[in-house]
């Protein structure tokens, strides 16, 4: 396995996986989409709300906002700060183990203009600072400590003058296979690279303008048209989309015989080749996401080795041979 990077952003990240499977590759895909834990709001208390929405939409739009997760990860540095799964803490109600407490309080006080309500007016009780840096859990709600664009800032509902919500928020951790507000991605997809042969001897047939017009039929310039030479060369395969727009263009060159061009160009997927494209919701940074996302998919595979190996050797079962209660048990969900 292979695998690299061509692009690194707050939000997006591309890369490029080969040396796999296209199983490995889904595989990789869907842990991204719906294994990697983060945090989102579990319960609401209404206190008060004469904002225009109901209470069902209030706490439904504060449930679907990216909360950020860095403190939920296997990988965070201060073990006493890390989130765990509810069912693994040992608390009855909730603890700062396991939960999160924030709270929306906002009233409009102009009376002349309505008001917006954002994350950005979410508190958060249970924030830590590790190493000098804040570790906030919703976003913008640290804004006395980062500079934050209140552009970036999820509108969850708006006030008229004198109107105002009042809520206490619970947040836990989560992966998006209970439910998509726990997905970590707004867009993890893949595609095969194209392996894109041009046929030279039916090129050579072509005059100039045909042979530019075939060049400029592509809509995201995988070909290139050199007009001191007047050749054509692949130039950016990595782009292809595979929509056949330089294969349909070449029936307009001669009305009367469409088809006295085909195999001109011939365009196959590599399916060891892969071109990710990951976009975060801005719970966590998209290379946190794609590690996390590696680390699962071992974490599996390790324990599917050991349930293997048990079931090898013939340990933990009974007289008919069936696993007893409490042993390992193959993962083959996901």
């Amino acid at each position: 396995m292979d695998i690299k990077v061509t692009e690194n952003g707050a939000d997006r990240m591309k890369f490029t996986l080969s040396g796999v499977d296209p199983s490995i590759a889904n595989s990789l895909r869907r842990a991204m989409i719906a294994e990697v834990p983060t945090m989102a709001v579990e319960k609401c208390q209404v206190y008060a709300n004469s904002s225009p929405l109901p209470d069902e939409f209030l706490v439904h739009r504060l449930a679907l906002v990216p909360l950020i997760s860095t403190r939920v990860l296997h990988d965070w540095k201060d073990s006493t700060t890390q989130l765990i799964y509810t069912d693994e803490c040992d608390c009855i109600q909730g603890c700062s183990r396991c939960q999160v407490e924030l709270r929306l309080r906002v009233k409009n006080e102009d009376l002349e203009h309505n008001r917006t309500v954002t994350s950005m007016d979410i508190e958060s009780r249970d924030v830590c600072e590790v190493d000098g840096g804040i570790h906030c859990v919703v976003p913008f709600d640290c804004k006395k400590h980062l500079e934050v664009d209140p552009q970036h800032a999820v509108v969850i509902t708006k006030l008229r003058p004198l109107q105002e919500v009042d809520i206490r928020l619970i947040a836990r951790k989560g992966i998006g296979r209970v439910h998509a507000k726990f997905s970590p991605v707004a867009t993890a997809v893949f595609r095969y690279e194209a392996d894109i042969r041009i046929d030279r001897d039916i090129m050579a047939k072509l005059s100039a303008k045909q042979r530019q017009a075939f060049a400029n039929s592509c809509p995201t310039e995988v070909f290139k048209y050199h007009p001191d030479t007047q050749n054509v060369e692949v130039a950016n395969n990595r782009e292809c989309t595979f929509c056949n727009e330089c294969v349909l263009v070449t029936k307009d060159f001669d009305l009367e015989h469409p088809d006295k061009y085909n195999g001109l160009v011939s365009i196959q997927e590599k399916h060891q080749i892969f071109h990710f494209t990951v976009e975060s919701n801005g719970a966590l940074p998209p290379a946190k996401i794609v590690s996390e996302a590696l680390w699962v998919l071992k974490s599996k595979m390790e324990r599917n080795l050991q349930a293997v190996k048990r079931a090898t050797l013939g340990e933990g079962r009974d007289e008919g041979g069936m696993l007893m209660e409490g042993d390992d048990q193959m993962d083959i969900d996901g």
